[in-house]
């Protein structure tokens, strides 16, 4: 073993064990399975985290708690939201949108084998790490998409065929709802991690919820065991069909937000 890979193994020995405590106190009960998938996930978020630019973050406790445990917060309503589906359609359509290294959709996934994941990301790199980890870990009904989420929100192959779209650190909600909503279909949710900046966000995307055909179903308050930091799940349901015209493309939901 090299020098450097000494060092990168360090603190590793009790990521599982510390991980499956923490999950426990966050209401998640994971296999040996389910922990070992997550921690070969991690340790490859730490590995290629700079190299890619998919994370700044590489040590084994804060991966843990600002990338799984963070991702994992959604996981109740998202169970909730799949028994809803019924027996009739057991998996559940789920985009994750601007997904970098694969955070929230592969621990999600991993930890809910049953949802049908789509990874969507623009930068080529990053979409041959998606590649990478789906073949690793096993990933059934898995993808990783290189394109703009624009461009799948006006592809008939794309458009209003996710049950959830989720996304992180993306971008503020106009903006995002924009991207979001037009993917998934009528009834259908997003799901936006979001800080402390939540209201501020809220009220700015109030008039792009009205003409995207959405409406906010609530707030979800997240404590992540072992990090000191603030984060709540938005949620929202699309109610009405997006019109045709969204999202816009060329960037303009980012330079010019509803």
């Amino acid at each position: 073993m090299t020098v450097a890979n000494s060092r990168f193994d360090t603190g590793w020995t009790s990521f599982q064990s510390e991980l499956r405590a923490l999950a426990a106190q966050a209401g998640l009960a994971l296999s040996a399975d389910q922990l070992a998938a997550l921690e070969r996930f991690a340790r490859a978020l730490a590995e290629a985290g700079r190299r890619l630019n998919l994370t700044s973050i590489a040590a084994p406790r804060a991966i843990m708690t600002l990338h799984l445990l963070d991702a994992l917060s959604a996981l109740p309503e998202l169970t909730a939201e799949l028994a809803q589906l019924g027996p009739a359609k057991a998996p559940l359509a789920l985009a994750d949108i601007g997904t970098g290294g694969g955070v929230p959709g592969i621990p999600l996934k991993l930890a809910q084998p049953r949802f049908a994941l789509t990874l969507i990301e623009s930068a080529g790199k990053k979409v041959r790490f998606l590649e990478r980890q789906i073949r690793t870990l096993g990933l059934t009904r898995t993808r990783a998409l290189q394109s703009r989420v624009e461009a799948l929100g006006r592809d008939d192959g794309h458009r209003a065929r996710y049950d959830v779209a989720v996304a992180r650190g993306v971008a503020r909600l106009p903006t995002l709802l924009e991207y979001a909503l037009p993917l998934v279909r009528q009834g259908g949710l997003v799901l936006a991690y979001k800080g402390p900046g939540l209201p501020d966000e809220f009220a700015a995307a109030q008039d792009a919820l009205r003409i995207l055909g959405g409406e906010t179903a609530r707030v979800i308050p997240v404590i992540i065991p072992g990090a000191a930091v603030t984060r709540r799940v938005a949620v929202f349901r699309k109610t009405r069909d997006t019109p045709a015209r969204y999202p816009r493309g060329q960037g303009q939901p980012r330079r010019r937000p509803l």
